[in-house]
């Protein structure tokens, strides 16, 4: 069983990288230089867009034991940081992240440990959905318009509409407002879903 320590440096200087690995000796853990792999990146890099990370997958091996010293190795967020543990778990790799001691992580008995992080995830992913509900209700409270702005003025939607009605096709008013044929499209039917409204009105 080989022992994989990864170190994720988040500045220039090497005494971060240098303080991991006298953590991890301290630990009791052998240190084989051949099987360090060292991130230099910021801690909000995900964990399957960092290099070195991806080479220590490629290397680890089944029963093989993946070494670190604080949970932000593992990913940018609750969500990324799961992804990584389910990943190893799966490929049947012991996990230590000295942080929250020597246990094996992914082992049965500590399935309390990614449960928790499991519901943290869930917390955190509904927290963010409410977030943006009440955000953009507030948004319609202040009158505000969300979406796309309109990629025509008033003026240019009603000369728009008077090409239209005068035999021009959707692609050359198109390209006289230099815009879409689908903002014309849309335009061309919300005239004609209002028309039918109004007629509809008028014969009830």
């Amino acid at each position: 069983m080989a022992s994989i320590v990864y170190c994720l440096q988040r500045n220039e200087s090497g005494l971060e990288f240098e303080r991991d690995l006298i953590d991890t000796d301290t630990a009791g853990y052998l240190v084989d230089m051949s099987l360090v792999f060292v991130e230099r990146c910021s801690v909000s890099v995900a964990a399957a867009s960092r290099p070195a990370f991806q080479r220590a997958m490629r290397r680890i091996l089944l029963g093989d034991c993946f070494i670190t010293t604080e949970l932000w190795s593992f990913g940018n967020s609750i969500s990324d940081v799961v992804s990584t543990f389910e990943l190893l778990l799966n490929r049947d790799i012991q996990v230590i992240c000295l942080a929250y001691g020597k246990e094996d992580l992914c082992a049965a008995q500590n399935y309390g440990f990614l449960h928790a992080l499991r519901l943290a995830n869930d917390l955190e992913h509904k927290a963010r959905q409410d977030r943006g509900r009440e955000a953009s209700q507030a948004k319609k409270d202040d009158g505000i318009v969300q979406g796309r702005p309109l990629s025509l003025s008033h003026d240019q939607r009603q000369r728009a509409l008077e090409s239209l009605a005068m035999g021009s096709t959707v692609a050359d008013v198109a390209r006289t407002f230099e815009t879409s044929r689908q903002t014309i499209m849309r335009l061309r039917d919300a005239l004609r879903d209002a028309d039918s409204l109004r007629q509809i009105g008028a014969t009830s």
